[in-house]
């Protein structure tokens, strides 16, 4: 994950966002308990928002207790929860960051292609044992990690293709939230579409700097305009965004649906919007918005005169 799936905060409950933020504390500190301290240090909201999905799926009611913050004794969380319960969210974590660290050694060049080897060999020993825990999903991901790469080195300039591996790894993580098997078959598929999402977010984030440095990006290689592409790449994430919403909803959810809500129906459509917006000049964003506002007028006149000619017979 890529630091997109967050919060809307001025529209979450206080009540929500203080067990929110008592669910990531725990994580942190599962994090320590597990792989030492150093681990914690690499922790972001992504994989919180894959913690309050654990714990809103799971039968048993979280035990809730306060706690402060080990690197701020100021800190106080009267929601945490006990960090023994994440552990398997901090298994997760360590995969992902491992595979994070080699894609950037990957693509990156100077500095950021030092930190991340450097970051790379510290994971090692951790990722061999989160990798025990979880070793077909490790596997899956490494395979999905070798499949990215082969369509970076082909330059292709398909979205489906670009996002398929990323959309895999989302996958296999949100399938091990659940022991159900019905639950795990839903999760697939949010997890499928959110990869898909966050992969033409980052290919959105990454688009003037990847031109520069000439490194891979589904949306440089196309021989179109930058307003084109961005319309194209905002048709897709919304379709992406749109179907993984629809998978979360089949979830039967025992706790925390405000939360996930929030993030998912406000944090995620705020983001989108906040990074095409960055990336776009206004005029170029105001442009996009009427394009918009007129295709989905003529979508409501279609209806309208299909529904008449209807009508009609």
């Amino acid at each position: 994950m890529f630091g997109y799936i967050q919060i809307l905060k001025p529209e979450m409950k206080i009540g929500e966002y203080e067990i929110y933020q008592g669910i990531y504390c725990s994580l942190c500190r599962a994090l320590g308990k597990r792989y030492g301290i150093f681990s914690r240090f690499f922790l972001n909201y992504d994989m919180t928002f894959a913690a309050v999905l654990y714990l809103a799926l799971r039968e048993e009611e979280p035990e809730y207790k306060a706690m402060r913050c080990s690197f701020n004794p100021l800190i106080r969380r009267e929601w945490s929860v006990d960090a023994a319960t994440l552990e398997p969210l901090a298994d997760l974590h360590v995969l992902l960051s491992y595979h994070k660290a080699e894609d950037t050694i990957h693509d990156s060049k100077g500095f950021k292609k030092i930190g991340a080897k450097i970051l790379h060999r510290w994971l090692r020993r951790s990722y061999r044992q989160a990798s025990a825990r979880f070793p077909e999903t490790s596997s899956g991901i490494q395979t999905a990690m070798d499949q990215q790469w082969k369509v970076e080195e082909k330059k292709s300039d398909s979205f489906d293709l670009a996002c398929e591996p990323t959309a895999i790894m989302l996958s296999l993580i949100l399938s091990e939230l659940s022991s159900s098997e019905s639950d795990k078959r839903i999760l697939r598929r949010m997890g499928y579409c959110l990869g898909r999402w966050i992969y033409l977010m980052d290919a959105v984030d990454d688009y003037e700097e990847d031109i520069q440095t000439e490194n891979y990006n589904v949306m440089t290689v196309f021989n179109q305009t930058k307003q084109a592409v961005f319309s194209q790449a905002e048709a897709s994430m919304n379709a992406s965004l749109g179907e993984t919403v629809r998978a979360y909803d089949l979830l039967s959810l025992r706790r925390y649906r405000g939360i996930l809500d929030n993030i998912l129906k406000g944090g995620l459509p705020y983001r989108q919007n906040e990074i095409l917006s960055k990336h776009l000049s206004l005029t170029e964003a105001e442009k996009l918005s009427v394009e918009k506002e007129e295709t989905e007028s003529m979508k409501t006149e279609a209806k309208i005169e299909s529904e008449r000619g209807k009508s009609r017979e």
